[in-house]
């Protein structure tokens, strides 16, 4: 499995542009990703964008269900895993993601995102939900759901799935 993952991601790193692109808004995803991929592909397959089918409501309940049946673990992984007993804040944000997109949602509306905390510097991982012309974080260190302006305060955004292809990531957050 290990020899099939750095066969797919190896070419990446060796592979260098001539010239450097103009708009350098498009970034890997974080390794992490590359392996939960490999062991859950079906939860990294693109949908295009429809109607939501969550209710505010439902996505609250996921976010305090997923927080209250994970403890918080500060031991460091290669994968994210889906359910685990204890784990870390990637392990939060994509079993929240694997419940909502079980529940209705669409790959295009749950985009993980990794951010940099403001105050401690520490890298962060967290979902963020696009819902009815608006967007929410979904993160572990919060019982409850954030808008995404009074996410920003507090973490800066790194990488972002795109809303297009959960396999490519980006730089920014392209909202409508």
């Amino acid at each position: 499995m290990r020899k099939l993952i750095l066969r797919a991601i190896l070419p990446i790193f060796f592979v260098q542009p001539c010239i450097p692109p103009v708009h350098a808004e498009f970034t890997l995803p974080p390794f992490q990703y590359t392996a939960f991929c490999a062991k859950y592909p079906s939860d990294c397959k693109s949908q295009p964008p429809s109607g939501m089918g969550l209710e505010l409501r439902k996505i609250q309940l996921v976010n305090t269900a997923v927080n209250a049946q994970i403890t918080p673990s500060e031991r460091t992984r290669d994968t994210w895993e889906l359910y685990p007993r204890e784990g870390d804040c990637g392990d939060y944000a994509v079993s929240k993601r694997h419940l909502l997109l079980s529940l209705g949602g669409k790959s295009s509306q749950l985009l993980l995102a990794e951010v940099l905390n403001r105050k401690s510097g520490e890298h962060h991982l967290i979902l963020i939900v696009l819902y009815e012309g608006g967007a929410f974080a979904l993160d572990n260190l919060y019982e409850y759901v954030l808008p995404l302006d009074e996410a920003v305060r507090q973490y800066q955004l790194l990488r972002v799935a795109s809303p297009d292809n959960p396999n490519i990531w980006r730089t920014s957050l392209p909202l409508p």
